[in-house]
């Protein structure tokens, strides 16, 4: 599992947008090497019409050229579920597919009734997470939100909120 994590209107969403296209093209990401893969990107958060522009913008920047079936949106905005009921759907979308990655965008979308300020809580979010990976073999990939208040006095590894 990867998590990335940042504050409000930090553009995690164009990082994780161009983490997805990275992957599915093979191409560097941040300067890390990566390999072509096959992405499912779970949008929870932007409208769908919002996204293809978005995407058009990082691949003509980058010069890319995205190979064929190589990376699924799958726009849920407004349908978003509690990870109880999504991860399911997930997995029953992988019996037709296998990805490599699957990207979750973002995280507190699939909360539910989860409080992620109680350890219990975000212990069966996170178990649920490590199936869906253990049944997809795919790397998965989440966008965090900091928590409230400053960060400045915070490890950058315990400012992120579950």
């Amino acid at each position: 599992r990867m998590s990335l994590a940042g504050c409000s209107k930090g553009y995690k969403i164009w990082l994780m947008l161009d983490l997805a296209l990275s992957l599915a093209c093979g191409q560097p990401w941040l300067a890390l090497k990566t390999t072509e893969s096959k992405v499912l990107y779970l949008n929870l958060e932007m409208k769908e019409t919002s996204v293809k522009p978005r995407i058009e913008s990082i691949v003509q920047a980058k010069s890319l050229t995205l190979p064929k079936d190589s990376l699924y949106i799958w726009n849920l905005r407004g349908r978003a579920a509690s990870f109880d009921k999504i991860i399911p759907r997930i997995i029953q979308k992988l019996k037709d597919t296998q990805y490599d990655a699957i990207l979750l965008d973002p995280l507190y979308k699939i909360y539910g009734d989860t409080d992620e300020n109680k350890a219990g809580d975000v212990a069966l979010l996170m178990n649920q997470l490590e199936k869906l990976a253990e049944k997809s073999g795919a790397a998965i990939i989440l966008r965090e939100h900091y928590s409230k208040g400053n960060q400045a006095n915070k490890e950058s590894i315990d400012r992120a909120s579950k």
